[in-house]
């Protein structure tokens, strides 16, 4: 009987050390392996043009470790889509989370801005790249009528389907046809009519210094199109200054 007891103690106690080694390690961060409650776990976003599905777990990372690869990556990489630390992981990391990941920095507004100059450098130089390419190569044109750029960070996006209405990772929200923001649209559009995008365009009228070297031949191009009054473009003007 007390060799029964004793066995039966052993094998409890056994498992006991186990589950507590699975609960350590679980707890764990992979990157600096120190036990840490607070864990991190991305925000969920979505809208009706995009949502981010792909958002991994964490792996478990500590939010102190997260900030710091954070802070890494934009001020001392310069880099400002930052992908999950987690090994392997493919998860590019959203403004919110972003975010959240600097909530306890000391340098939020500094990182936040030093990101911010970065995407639209990053932007800006890949959209002049683009027109400059189809502007001058006329089996590259395709793409002035297949995408436009956001207004706001100057990424490319392209619609697969539905309506005139579009949002970008950074916030924004605009006209896929002329590229304004949707409170300084330029152009006079019906959802039930299947328009194609005029890339550039609310950039041209509203704000050509964004456009680099590619201007002159983008004016050139959408050089038809009269979708803006001189009197909407008064308008327009009225409506940036009050914002």
């Amino acid at each position: 009987t007390k060799q029964v007891v004793s066995s039966r103690f052993l094998h409890q106690s056994l498992h006991r050390v186990m589950d507590s080694t699975t609960s350590e390690q679980t707890l764990q961060c992979p990157i600096c392996f120190e036990a840490a409650a607070g864990k991190v776990q991305y925000h969920r976003s979505a809208s009706h043009s995009w949502h981010n599905h792909d958002r991994c777990d964490g792996h478990g990372i500590c939010r102190p470790c997260l900030r710091r690869y954070v802070e890494l990556k934009i001020m001392d990489e310069g880099k400002w889509n930052v992908r999950c630390p987690g090994m392997g992981c493919t998860y590019l990391l959203i403004d919110a989370d972003i975010t959240g990941a600097l909530a306890e920095s000391g340098s939020l507004e500094d990182v936040l801005a030093r990101r911010s100059k970065l995407r639209i450098e990053n932007g800006g130089s890949r959209l002049e790249e683009v027109l400059t390419l189809a502007l001058s190569d006329a089996s590259q044109a395709w793409i002035l009528q297949q995408c436009q750029a956001c207004p706001q960070c100057l990424v490319l996006i392209s619609r697969a389907d539905g309506c005139m209405h579009m949002g970008c990772r950074c916030g924004c929200e605009f006209c896929y046809r002329c590229g304004g923001s949707m409170n300084l649209c330029i152009c006079e559009f019906d959802d039930d009519v299947d328009g194609q995008p005029c890339l550039g365009l609310w950039l041209l009228h509203c704000q050509p210094e964004r456009l680099g070297n590619a201007c002159a031949g983008l004016s050139c191009h959408w050089n038809g199109i009269t979708v803006i009054t001189k009197k909407r473009r008064e308008e327009l003007l009225r409506r940036q200054r009050l914002q």
